[in-house]
């Protein structure tokens, strides 16, 4: 295993716009199943990660809400990282909420020391998607980890369906996305030396939530956003039902609108 592979990852977003999409958020927020991606999301994690007295830290915490997903679900000991001060802010008033004591961390992570070999489980969700290579970043947390430790990554796929839309929508959202993150963390994975790596899309035909104050496209008429938002919405609500109802989703690169990876450390 080489944690020492000479790459530079360089963020394609700033603080600035994370503290000014953190600031926009209602509060508290939790992992809701209800919402198609959490509901997929979940059920990759039940899979994957087993309860128990676990180290687990989250590298991009934003809000919080993984954090308070997996203690309460998991019983794990949690720390959360993040550069934003309202996300920072955020997490801190989203775990007081659940009444879950966890270690909060305000800074930029490449920049932070923390203990080496510390954590069982590191997690990261939303973050290595906004990097043109986030390979730095994965030997970095790598380096959390330790022997026999789990690892996870997920990015919201923006090289499919997903993205395109945002992409008309959105153009400065899907510019601060890499779209090739899904293959760029996943070779990362095997030049890292982690084994038993399993991957894959999931969120089939999730469209991604309006919010209207992101909607900059001159394309879209004013007065079509409520209506395209509704209708949005809509789909998704009903892209749950017959998950639920039928196990039925129809994943890949082009129609799923998240991506994971997961991995273990090497027990030598």
């Amino acid at each position: 295993m080489d944690n020492n592979i000479n790459h530079e990852s360089r963020p394609l977003s700033n603080v600035v716009y994370w503290n000014q999409f953190w600031s926009q958020m209602h509060k508290p927020i939790t992992i809701d199943t209800s919402n198609f991606r959490d509901y997929c999301c979940v059920n990759i994690l039940k899979r994957k990660f087993v309860p128990g007295a676990k180290r687990f830290i989250e590298i991009g915490c934003g809000s919080g809400r993984y954090l308070v997903y997996f203690a309460r679900e998991f019983g794990y000991e949690v720390w959360g990282i993040d550069n934003s001060e309202e996300a920072y802010s955020m997490a801190k008033m989203n775990l007081k909420y659940f009444k879950i004591e966890a270690n909060l961390v305000k800074s930029d992570f490449l920049k932070l020391n923390l203990p080496k070999n510390h954590f069982d489980i590191v997690f990261s969700c939303g973050l290595f998607e906004h990097f043109d290579d986030p390979t730095a970043v994965l030997a970095k947390s790598l380096s959390l980890l330790k022997k026999g430790g789990q690892i996870m990554t997920i990015v919201t796929n923006f090289g499919g369906l997903f993205g395109k839309i945002r992409k008309f929508i959105n153009p400065d959202i899907y510019e601060i996305h890499n779209p090739s993150a899904p293959d760029c963390v996943l070779r990362a994975y095997h030049s890292l030396g982690l084994r038993n790596i399993e991957s894959g899309y999931f969120g089939s035909l999730r469209l991604p939530v309006l919010n209207p104050n992101e909607i900059h496209s001159k394309k879209i008429p004013k007065k079509l956003i409520p209506l395209l938002r509704r209708g949005f919405n809509a789909f998704n609500i009903i892209a749950v039902y017959i998950y639920r109802k039928t196990g039925l989703q129809i994943n890949g690169k082009f129609f799923s609108s998240e991506f994971f990876v997961y991995g273990e450390k090497n027990r030598l």
